[in-house]
């Protein structure tokens, strides 16, 4: 866990990917608490989420990143689905009203046998659909990390999963627009 010692502004959740994020390095100008646990689904998601997490007078955003545990411990789409929505409803009740929580895309992979590209793409696609039915904006942040034939760019992982430096500077640099763009604050 990665947390910086400002009051947060947007806080992240999800697995080891998330984990890896180092916020406070790659994004110093933003006040970011990163929940991110390796090993992390869904289910251990929603166990340890912390209604003290969210009702800070600073916090401006929720970023959820979560599932590709879930497809290697092979779950349906429909299961993780119906989790995320519990996700979102927990958020939603410790949180302030109207704070926006982003559902982020999983990321592709590289020959990861549990984590099939193809099932990925159709996961992301049903959680873009969900993700206008919750009224929780949709960060789709697969399409950047991926080759030409659709899988994680090798440049971007050294075991098919996880991410390396640049993959980590690609996403600060797409986080960075969306907080620039939906107005969220720096946390100066």
């Amino acid at each position: 866990m990665l947390t910086t010692p400002r009051a947060p502004r947007l806080l992240l959740l999800g697995d080891s990917i998330t984990a890896g994020f180092d916020t406070a390095r790659l994004l110093p100008e933003l006040a970011i608490r990163n929940e991110g646990v390796s090993g992390d689904s869904t289910v251990e998601l929603l166990e340890r989420l912390r209604p003290e997490w969210l009702p800070t007078p600073t916090l401006q955003a929720v970023f959820v990143c979560i599932g590709t545990n879930d497809l290697a411990r092979a779950r349906t789409d429909e299961f993780i689905l119906q989790q995320i929505i519990r996700i979102v409803a927990a958020v939603r009740q410790a949180a302030a009203p109207g704070l926006p929580i982003y559902l982020t895309s999983l990321f592709p992979t590289r020959d990861n046998a549990p984590r099939p590209n193809a099932r990925i793409v159709g996961f992301n696609q049903q959680l873009a659909q969900l993700s206008r039915q919750l009224g929780a904006p949709f960060l789709n942040l697969h399409p950047h990390f991926t080759d030409e034939t659709g899988q994680l760019r090798a440049d971007f992982t050294d075991d098919g999963l996880h991410l390396l430096e640049a993959a980590y500077a690609r996403w600060a640099l797409l986080l960075r627009e969306v907080v620039q763009e939906q107005g969220l604050a720096s946390g100066s």
